[in-house]
């Protein structure tokens, strides 16, 4: 686990300071982001692991990655969870939805049985239990909430799914 030293107590004063949520979530998002962009450490197994797991959408299995980088399974997820905070099959997973998502975007008509194979879900009820788990509605549901977003000209972010209040 790395730590923010100095920087994390003049992070909370800045929060502290602002009223709305909204403005502490922009500038959380802004040091987050800072923060990736300059890290240069880590070890290389869990930057190769990653880019591994991004470039195959979430596809990659644990123990085909730890093969790749030369560790053994036990090993690599022990380094992957410290430095990421997550073991590599949830990163995968994530990553893994984030892409059907996209691909979800890119259609009107969408057969949610063959984007799940096409995404790599074993079938179309892993696909469904990953959007119960990560955007806590059903797919439809989902299409159906980013729709009206985007017919109502809403500027969403990549990956996130704005909740009416």
């Amino acid at each position: 686990m790395i730590s923010w030293g100095p920087p994390s107590s003049e992070l909370r004063e800045r929060l502290c300071e602002l009223k709305e949520s909204t403005s502490k979530f922009r500038l959380l998002e802004a040091a987050l982001l800072q923060r990736l962009a300059t890290y240069r450490g880590g070890h290389s197994a869990v930057r190769t692991a990653l880019d591994v797991v991004r470039r195959s959408d979430g596809r990659a299995r644990t123990r085909d990655i730890a093969r790749a980088v030369g560790l053994s399974q036990r090993r690599l997820i022990t380094l992957f969870s410290n430095e990421v905070g997550q073991t590599p099959k949830m990163f995968g997973r994530i990553r893994r939805f984030q892409h059907a998502i996209a691909r979800s975007r890119r259609t009107t008509a969408i057969d949610w049985a063959q984007l799940a194979a096409e995404c790599g879900y074993f079938d179309q009820s892993h696909l469904i239990r990953d959007f119960a788990e990560f955007a806590s509605v059903s797919p439809d549901a989902y299409r159906r909430h980013h729709c009206l977003l985007d017919s109502a000209g809403a500027h969403t972010k990549r990956h996130h799914l704005p909740i009416a209040h």
